[in-house]
């Protein structure tokens, strides 16, 4: 579900131990999952399951069904239309992400 769902565009899975961007936690290795690089669109995603809300399989769900709920303002995605197998396969990926 995390490929099909085009997660990989935006958030990496590969830290790099260096100076902190704003907001969006510790830099990666790339800007997209194929190029090396110094930026990128959403916070990395290598340690989900061990952060204070993401760490939660509650939290995730209902961020990933309506994240401006949770964010106002914020850029995600909506991923209602998945079914509730899928979405439970995403946030079990995600939190199992130590």
């Amino acid at each position: 579900v995390y490929l099909a769902e085009g997660c990989a565009l935006c958030h990496t899975q590969q830290v790099r131990p260096i100076v902190t961007d704003a907001d969006l936690g510790i830099v990666t290795l790339s800007a997209s999952p194929l190029i090396p690089g110094n930026q990128r669109i959403g916070p990395d995603l290598a340690h989900a399951g061990s952060r204070e809300s993401t760490g939660s399989a509650g939290w995730l769900a209902g961020y990933l069904d309506d994240p401006g709920a949770f964010r106002p303002g914020g850029r995600h995605a909506s991923y209602s239309y998945l079914s509730s197998r899928d979405l439970e396969n995403l946030v079990a990926y995600l939190v199992e992400s130590k």
